[in-house]
C-alpha cells in the first residue's frame, strides 16, 4: 500500500480530490493486490489490481487539525473544447480572523484556502469573484462580483462550493434602419433558458445605434419596435455588431 497525490476526481466538483495549490496535498490511498499461485509458470504472469481510495468529501487529510479547507469551483461559457473550467480567475475570500486573503484558479477552475476557525466555535467566510484584471465579468444574472458562502466552518473540516457561472462579458453594437422613428430602444433576449438577464439600451437618436455592454455570453435575439428577430450568438469577451430593420 503507498499514497499518491493524484487521482480523478471521486464525486461531483472537479475540485474534490484534487492536488489544489502550491503547499496543500490532499492524499489519498492506492492498494495494489498481486495474485500468484503455484505452479504458474514462467511465463505466466501474475493477476495485478489496484484500487485507489480518496478521501470522503468533507474530509481534509493535509492540513493542521486546527485548519479547515475551503474550496471554489469556477465554471463559464463553454469554450471551442467544451471546457467550461475558468482558470486565473482572482477570489478573494474573507472572513473571521485576519486581512483578505486573495487567490487565483488553477486550471481545473479551483482555488483553496486554508484557514483557521476559531477553537472549540465556527466561523463564516465568503468567497469574492473577481475576474482576471483584463476585461469585465459577469453572471448570467447580471452580477459583476458574486459571491460563495461558507458557513459554520469548523477546524479539521473541507468544503467544496460551485460559484455562479462567471465568464467574460460581452459587447454588442446594434445599428437600426428602416423606420426608426418610432424606435426609443433596442431590446436583447436571451434564447437560452440559461441565460437569465433580458437587457434594453436606449437608441442614439444621432447614430441610430445601441451598444449593450457586459453581457453573458450566449445565444440571443434581438430587436427594435416592430423589426423581425435577429439572432446573435455571442462568445466570452467577444464585440460585435448586428443590424435590424424596422419595417416602414
Amino acid at each position: 500500500v503507498r499514497q499518491v497525490d493524484r487521482w480523478a476526481a471521486s464525486s461531483g466538483s472537479a475540485c474534490d480530490s484534487e492536488t489544489i495549490n502550491d503547499n496543500t496535498t490532499i492524499y489519498g490511498t492506492i492498494a495494489t493486490v498481486t495474485v500468484t499461485w503455484e505452479g504458474m509458470g514462467a511465463s505466466t504472469k501474475p493477476h495485478t489490481a489496484s484500487q485507489i481510495f480518496p478521501p470522503k468529501r468533507n474530509e481534509t487529510l493535509a492540513l493542521d487539525p486546527g485548519q479547515a479547507l475551503l474550496v471554489v469551483e469556477v465554471q463559464g461559457a463553454a469554450d471551442a473544447a467544451g471546457n467550461t473550467l475558468k482558470e486565473g480567475v482572482r477570489v478573494e475570500l474573507s472572513g473571521t480572523g485576519g486581512d483578505p486573503i486573495a487567490k487565483v484558479t488553477n486550471a481545473k477552475g479551483c482555488v483553496a484556502f486554508e484557514v483557521t476557525p476559531t477553537a472549540g466555535g465556527a466561523n463564516d467566510y465568503v468567497a469574492t469573484l473577481l475576474g482576471d484584471g483584463s476585461n469585465n465579468w459577469i453572471t448570467p444574472g447580471g452580477e459583476k462580483q458574486p459571491t460563495v458562502e461558507f458557513l459554520d466552518v469548523k477546524a479539521g473540516d473541507s468544503y467544496v462550493q460551485t460559484a455562479p457561472p462567471y465568464e467574460r462579458a460581452a459587447r454588442l453594437e446594434v445599428s437600426v434602419t428602416g423606420s426608426v422613428d418610432s424606435v426609443s430602444a433596442v431590446h436583447l433576449r436571451p434564447r437560452s433558458g440559461d441565460l437569465t438577464a433580458a437587457h434594453q439600451e436606449p437608441l442614439d437618436e444621432g447614430t441610430n445605434k445601441a451598444i449593450f455592454t457586459d453581457v453573458y455570453p450566449g445565444e440571443y435575439e434581438v430587436y427594435a419596435g416592430t423589426s423581425p428577430l435577429v439572432d446573435v450568438t455571442l462568445a466570452a469577451g467577444e464585440f460585435k455588431q448586428a443590424n435590424v430593420e424596422v419595417p416602414l
